[in-house]
């Protein structure tokens, strides 16, 4: 009962305003006005995975991106064919990925502590911008 509610209200924490900014509009450091560019990056190489169907050359703005394991782009892909094209679709993986992380640091604390320990670390998890 208490992971189900924890579940479930970090999905929606997660979620609240996940397609306020776009991609790559939010700062990385607010202090030194650095942009976050590793997003525009990902959804560049995901929409061309989803939309080309080359599901094992990623490419970003035209040119090999073989920076990153391909399982971000993979589910990203995945969400954006098998809902369409938008940023909430793009954000989707990411925020599932965060709510079961969440769910499972509960979990784990819940189980070996208490429910309020496993509370407080799921909380300051979710807290965490990163």
């Amino acid at each position: 009962m208490c992971a189900t509610a924890v579940l479930l209200g970090g999905f929606a924490l997660l979620g609240w305003d996940a397609t306020k900014d776009g991609i790559g509009a939010g700062y990385a450091d607010p202090r030194l006005k650095i942009r976050a560019v590793d997003e525009a990056l990902y959804v560049n190489a995901s929409m061309r995975m989803a939309q080309e169907g080359d599901w094992l050359t990623p490419q970003a703005f035209g040119r090999l991106f073989f920076q990153k394991p391909p399982l971000v782009y993979w589910f990203s892909a995945f969400s954006m064919k098998a809902f369409g094209l938008s940023l909430f679709t793009v954000r989707l993986p990411g925020l599932l990925f965060g709510t079961a992380a969440g769910a499972a640091v509960f979990l784990w604390c819940a189980k070996y502590r208490s429910v309020l320990a496993g509370t407080l670390a799921a909380t300051m998890l979710r807290s965490c911008p990163v």
